[in-house]
């Protein structure tokens, strides 16, 4: 790798991350680069850094199990498990740049079941920990389930390629920042060999002629048209840029008057500085136009000086074309606003992740301690109750991963977009029945007196997910007893739907921020329900992924009404 790990990434922002991921869910974290050294560590378990990694012995464990996890790392799979020599549970994932292998991101130092505590019992008397202390470090350690760590796991490759890719977009800046300033070095040199050769020229006609054939090199390879003019105006000669520029051969414009190429409204403009030539010696960053052979004024900037040619005063200039500067500068402007705009929405997702997983995984821990409690006591509907608000927390921390997900596929091109060909009514029905029982909950009627024969062209399953996701607002937004009606209008090549409900209405200065990432703008529901924050955001990106529009009508206390468009013909095929 040309570049270290340290050099691609903001090593700041990435600690911020991964303690801000150990504070939601008290998992450890890491950050290594391919020689083994750890530039990042939090939340790491105090049964390893107060004992196992401060012990000659079983620290010599943690390193030999280090070097095998990060060897099975190169054997291409997306993260690996392993149980280290000390007896608990690492995982490794690598950080990628396309198919480049930068870096390590671990987690671990917990078990996948109850551990046994006789085995670390004899492991503190082998190695003289303390025992008391040992196990209560033990007894600290977390037990994860499979399907815990293959979540976790899921979730930080995805992390780890968000990681991969804005490091890939680094590279790229790095490498064309590197490229700009080489061109600015050559092209100088070539400024200053040119001036070099007119000073030259200007001493002596002698030298001029003995550097000539180096000068024609100079002149003949720049970019830049290189000119010579008399004091009358009269064109001597041009290089053969002129034609890529201006559109001329040198044989069109040798011996003409330049006037002739010149709008009559710059004329006074050239004049002057053809005075200050021959008067000043030079002239410098005179911005004008000039007419191209095809009729087309030419943006330009002259810069010249007074040499000797054949025992004459001459003005030998350079011509460039701004447009190819303005290009340059347009171009860079464009990746840095692409560059900001990426960092923007890097770090809106990591505040969503943050505040949003805090929450229920917050809960889960405090409910989790209740139950112990009351399963000891064996308060069994007090159990319950509290099983059944674990199982709401866990359904609302996987509809946000699930929303995670998908809004990162989406974001860095990998979801699928298969389009085609479907009728969109028997799969309003289909997610109509999927949410009636939640809807019956509160005495909620959906009706859908939609006719057949509504055909689009779409992706059918991220339709199918923006029906999910607005009838479920719809839902959680309208109160017990209301009512809920799926209407669709199809009108000139266009299917426009709305979901509208008798519910509480939205604010204006909501509305206006409902299709916004930035800080969580969910809001809790007329029973308390709470939503992922994400599910409006996918619904646009879905919605204009398949060249449709979203938007919304709302009233404070009158309810709201959320529409979408999408084609009903393919544009591309069906011309």
């Amino acid at each position: 790798m040309k570049y270290h790990i340290t050099e691609l990434f903001n090593i700041e922002e990435l600690r911020q991350l991964c303690e801000s991921f150990t504070e939601i869910n008290g998992t450890v974290t890491a950050i290594l680069d391919l020689e083994g050294n750890v530039l990042i560590a939090t939340g790491w378990q105090p049964i390893c850094t107060q004992f196992h990694r401060i012990n000659d012995e079983t620290k010599k464990r943690c390193s030999e199990s280090d070097t095998i996890l990060a060897g099975k790392i190169k054997q291409g799979h997306k993260y690996n498990i392993y149980k280290c020599k000390n007896g608990l549970v690492d995982v490794a994932i690598p950080i990628m740049m396309e198919n480049e292998h930068v870096g390590i991101f671990f987690t671990g130092q917990f078990f996948t079941e109850k551990p046994d505590k006789e085995y670390f019992i004899k492991q503190a008397r082998k190695f003289g920990f303390d025992e008391k202390k040992y196990l209560i470090a033990l007894e600290n350690t977390p037990v994860f389930s499979e399907e815990q760590i293959r979540k976790n796991a899921s979730f930080l490759v995805k992390l780890t390629e968000s990681i991969g890719k804005n490091g890939l977009k680094n590279l790229i800046n790095i490498e064309q920042s590197k490229q700009l300033e080489i061109d600015k070095i050559e092209l100088k040199e070539i400024n200053e060999e040119l001036i070099v050769a007119k000073e030259k020229a200007e001493e002596s006609e002698i030298e001029l002629r003995e550097s000539e054939e180096r000068y024609k090199l100079i002149t003949q390879n720049t970019l830049d048209v290189v000119f010579m003019l008399d004091k009358i105006g009269k064109l001597l000669f041009f290089n053969e840029s002129v034609e890529k520029i201006l559109g001329y051969k040198q044989e069109e414009l040798v011996g003409k008057s330049f006037t002739g190429f010149v709008p009559k409204s710059e004329l006074p403009k050239y004049l002057l500085q053809i005075k200050n030539v021959f008067l000043k010696k030079e002239i410098q960053n005179f911005i004008t136009k000039i007419y191209h052979k095809n009729g087309n004024l030419v943006e330009v900037e002259i810069n010249g000086k007074l040499v000797i040619h054949d025992g004459k005063s001459v003005a030998l200039g350079t011509i460039r074309d701004m447009s190819l500067r303005r290009k340059d500068e347009l171009i860079i402007k464009q990746k840095n606003e692409e560059l900001s705009e990426i960092n923007a929405e890097k770090d809106k997702f990591f505040s969503i992740i943050a505040h949003d997983l805090k929450g229920p995984l917050g809960n889960m821990v405090g409910l989790s301690e209740y139950l112990v409690q009351y399963i000891k006591e064996k308060n069994h509907e007090k159990t319950e109750k509290f099983a059944n608000m674990m199982l709401k927390s866990s359904n609302k921390t996987v509809d946000l991963l699930s929303n995670l997900m998908d809004w990162a596929q989406s974001k860095s091109g990998r979801m699928d977009y298969n389009p085609e060909y479907f009728e969109i009514d028997p799969l309003v029905q289909e997610e109509k029945q999927f949410l009636e029982g939640i809807a019956e909950q509160k005495s909620i009627i959906i009706n859908n007196p939609i006719k057949t024969n509504n055909r689009v062209f779409a992706d059918k399953t991220m339709i199918s997910g923006v029906l999910r996701n607005l009838i479920s607002n719809a839902i959680k937004f309208t109160n017990t007893g209301g009512k809920i009606t799926i209407l669709a209008e199809n009108k000139e090549n266009v299917l426009t739907m709305s979901i509208n409900d008798n519910g509480v209405g939205i604010s204006e200065d909501n509305v206006n921020k409902l299709f916004q990432i930035g800080e969580n703008q969910s809001t809790l529901g007329t029973e308390n329900e709470k939503g992922t924050g994400l599910g409006l955001i996918l619904c646009k990106e879905f919605i204009e992924k398949n060249n449709g529009k979203i938007w919304v009508k709302s009233k404070v206390g009158a309810g709201s009404s959320f529409y979408f468009s999408l084609p009903t013909t393919n544009e591309t095929n069906d011309q």
